[in-house]
């Protein structure tokens, strides 16, 4: 696993400080997640957070779901259906 430079993780933590408490959980679920082995033991000694909480960020962040998109406001809805893709030759 690869450490963030000191620079990093004090700028980690100035905006892990200016977050609500759920937000902390996913951040540093998030966080976690990215390092891979060692991440939570990494991450919890950095934000001085438990790492019971951390594993409780990652489980929210997994059961959670994104709604789809509804496509009629997506920005699709202004490419007219006929319109084809010009394939060039080279």
């Amino acid at each position: 696993m690869q450490r963030y430079t000191p620079i990093i993780e004090s700028d980690m933590r100035h905006v892990f400080q200016i977050m609500d408490e759920k937000s902390r959980r996913h951040y540093a679920a998030i966080e976690a997640l990215k390092l891979g082995q060692g991440g939570i033991k990494y991450i919890s000694a950095l934000f001085e957070l438990n790492e019971k909480t951390i594993r409780l960020g990652i489980a929210e962040i997994k059961k959670e779901t994104i709604p789809p998109k509804d496509v009629s406001t997506d920005w699709a809805e202004d490419v007219s259906p006929s319109a084809s893709i010009s394939h060039k030759h080279y």
